[in-house]
């Protein structure tokens, strides 16, 4: 986040959307690290959901900044492709399918850590 508004701010008229987009980036990824390190109830999907909505942005920032933003396709691409793979590892995974090889990841909280007595 601290990087998109820092290579905005060095021109600002012409990268001033790297900040949502740096925005939006992190706080998927934050959404999935917190998933993952918590694991609440349908953990996994939102890691997934969290994980994945960062790469689309972080694409998106790449396509854009890389190739023009002045072509509006650029800007929508990364979210056409990403969004319906995303749906469809979420749905493996309600399903059951999803990860192979590790049924204990699937829909189990992670139990409380006890604590020292002192």
């Amino acid at each position: 986040m601290l990087a998109a508004f820092g290579l905005a701010a060095t021109n600002w008229d012409e990268d001033w959307f790297l900040v949502p987009i740096g925005a939006f980036s992190f706080a998927f990824a934050l959404l999935g690290y917190l998933m993952a390190k918590r694991r609440p109830r349908n953990w996994l999907q939102l890691h997934v959901t969290g994980k994945g909505g960062s790469y689309i942005a972080m694409t998106t920032a790449l396509l854009v900044v890389n190739l023009g933003g002045g072509t509006l396709i650029l800007w929508f691409v990364p979210t056409i492709i990403g969004s319906p793979v995303i749906a469809y590892v979420n749905t493996q995974i309600a399903l059951g399918r999803r990860p192979k090889g590790r049924p204990d990841l699937v829909g189990r909280s992670r139990a409380p850590r006890e604590t020292a007595a002192t």
